[in-house]
């Protein structure tokens, strides 16, 4: 099936300290990320930290290929939306 491609691109954005938090909460404090607009987290388990390069593909990756995500429960209350692996997005 072919899903329309978005003309949309990432756009990073300056995150508040609750949602940092809340994103290292949610890794144990073992991964890094960067986050996009909309809450939007894309993850990067680079030793140096996470890649500029490699998450805005990641994050392109995901909105131009069909849908592919797996929902997980999060004890808090939020659900945490796994897209073909590559991204983590909690959302209520």
């Amino acid at each position: 099936m072919n899903y329309p491609t978005p003309a949309w691109r990432p756009v990073r954005a300056e995150a508040p300290d609750w949602f940092v938090d809340r994103m290292a909460h949610y890794t144990d404090q073992r991964r890094g990320f960067l986050v996009y607009e909309h809450g939007t987290a894309v993850f990067d388990d680079s030793p140096s930290g996470p890649d500029i390069i490699r998450c805005n593909a990641s994050l392109l990756d995901v909105v131009t290929h069909s849908p592919d995500f797996s929902v997980r429960p999060m004890r808090d209350g939020n659900f945490l939306v796994q897209l073909q692996g590559v991204g983590l997005r909690p959302c209520r």
